[in-house]
């Protein structure tokens, strides 16, 4: 964020930091510049630009050093333009406004697996745009959203910050996971439909003081032979806990026998030669997922509506493939 000289700024959190212990009288003195501006920018009230330069001076450090390491917010609209005002949303983090675009994606949708919408983004460093499509009615939703601060001027946003790109990258493999399976990014769709999405399963065996806990995989074609593999080991085992994460679903077990105490389910489809290519969980199926795997009836019958599949043995296999 470059430093302008007509606005003020909170600098509160980067000063607090790189203060620490040092004696502010002696700053001030150092540098001319009154001890009460000091204070009041420790407690995060604004100050003028002159004033930043100056105490970054005083602290040898650069004026953007303490505009970059305050926290970002995220300054977005809903079928609307940045450009107005009135109609900007602040959100005290990216996550907030990620969470709001996959509530709208479930009301939006008519199935449970959210196949009938279409999620276009195309991302720069610190902006995002987002276009949400209702296949069958053609009803679209569309989403912008930047980084920056609000001041007492108005809003400043910022062109380059090693943060909030980070944050955007999170946030974009986030909604490419937890939305639906037609996913555009920049242009390039991330998921054929050459072949339906089957479900891959990672084993995992977690010890106290174990840094490596990766067990094996098994890879399920197709959903229907999934669900009944896993209905056949839900009938006969317990299970400690389950929760749905960003794009999948984490079970774990106590079972002393199995030669793993942990699984998370992914959809994906397979390549030639066992490549994966992972496709979304949306957060309305993993809702109901976790629910009816919860349930004292040890059942699924949301991953598909077919009761047809080859109820395999659930387990890492020898070459992580199991319907090859």
């Amino acid at each position: 964020m470059k430093l302008a000289d007509n606005k003020s700024y909170d600098i509160s959190k980067a000063l607090n930091a790189k203060l620490k212990d040092q004696h502010t009288s002696a700053i001030c003195h150092n540098s001319g510049f009154n001890e009460r501006t000091l204070y009041r920018a420790k407690k995060g009230d604004r100050v003028r630009a002159q004033s930043v330069k100056a105490i970054a001076k005083a602290l040898g450090c650069e004026p953007e050093d303490l505009l970059n390491q305050n926290d970002v917010c995220w300054l977005s609209t809903r079928n609307a333009s940045l450009t107005n005002p009135a109609a900007i949303n602040i959100h005290g983090s990216l996550s907030e406004f990620i969470d709001g675009v996959i509530a709208a994606a479930g009301i939006l949708s008519n199935k449970l697996d959210q196949s009938d919408l279409e999620l276009s983004i195309d991302f720069k460093a610190t902006s995002l745009r987002l276009e949400l499509s209702q296949l069958e009615s053609g009803i679209k939703n569309y989403w912008s959203v930047k980084a920056g601060y609000p001041d007492d001027s108005g809003i400043t946003y910022i062109e380059s910050n090693d943060s909030a790109e980070l944050q955007l990258e999170l946030a974009v493999e986030r909604l490419r996971m937890s939305v639906t399976d037609n996913v555009i990014i920049n242009g390039i769709k991330q998921f054929s439909y050459c072949h339906k999405p089957g479900w891959l399963v990672v084993f995992h065996k977690f010890k106290p003081n174990d840094f490596e806990s990766y067990v094996g995989e098994q890879h399920f074609l197709n959903a229907e032979d999934f669900q009944a593999a896993f209905n056949k080991w839900l009938s006969g085992n317990n299970l400690t806990d389950v929760n749905s994460g960003e794009g999948n679903i984490v079970l774990s077990t106590d079972q002393k026998e199995l030669s793993w105490n942990a699984i998370e389910f992914y959809r994906a489809n397979f390549g030639p030669g066992g490549g994966t290519i992972e496709a979304s969980v949306p957060a309305r199926l993993a809702k109901k997922i976790v629910s009816q795997i919860r349930s004292g009836e040890k059942q699924l019958n949301c991953i598909t509506d077919s009761k047809v599949g080859v109820a395999r043995e659930l387990g890492p296999c020898e070459q992580s493939v199991s319907t090859y």
